[in-house]
C-alpha cells in the first residue's frame, strides 16, 4: 500500500467539500480525481499532501514511498539560466513536471496537469 485514505471529510464554513472520502492506491495504480469546479478535488489532494487538515478521517501514506505534487500554480519553479516570467503557462508545466520526473516518485499528485499544454503534450502525459 502507497495510500490510503479513510472517511476524510471536509468542510469551509458550514460547506461540506469533503465527507467521508475513502480510497487506497497499490504500488503501479492510477486513479483519477474527477468533477466538477469547486467539488473537492484539489482540497483533496491538499488533506493529502499535508497542506490542509482534514475535519475527519486518516491519510497514511508508506513512509518507504516518495510523493511529489504538480500543482496548479507553478510558482515554486525557481528557472535556471532562464526568465521565468518569459515562459508560457505550458513551458512552465512542463518545466516542472521534467523536474518532479527526475525524481523517480512512487507517488505523483497531478492537480490539472493539461492546464496549457498544448496537444501533443497533453497526449504524451
Amino acid at each position: 500500500m502507497i495510500l490510503n485514505v479513510s472517511m476524510l471529510s471536509k468542510a469551509y464554513v458550514g460547506k461540506t467539500v469533503l465527507k467521508d472520502v475513502s480510497f487506497h492506491l497499490e504500488d503501479k495504480e492510477k486513479a483519477a480525481i474527477v468533477g466538477i469546479n469547486g467539488s473537492g478535488k484539489t482540497t483533496l489532494l491538499r488533506c493529502i499532501l499535508g497542506i490542509e487538515e482534514a475535519d475527519e478521517g486518516s491519510i497514511a501514506f508508506s513512509k518507504e514511498k516518495k510523493m511529489d505534487y504538480l500543482a496548479q500554480q507553478h510558482a515554486d519553479i525557481e528557472a535556471e539560466n532562464e526568465d521565468y516570467d518569459t515562459l508560457s503557462g505550458g513551458q512552465k508545466t512542463r518545466k516542472r513536471l521534467e523536474e518532479i520526473l527526475q525524481e523517480k516518485p512512487d507517488l505523483l499528485i497531478l492537480d490539472e496537469p493539461t492546464n496549457h499544454l498544448d496537444i501533443g503534450s497533453i497526449q504524451w502525459l
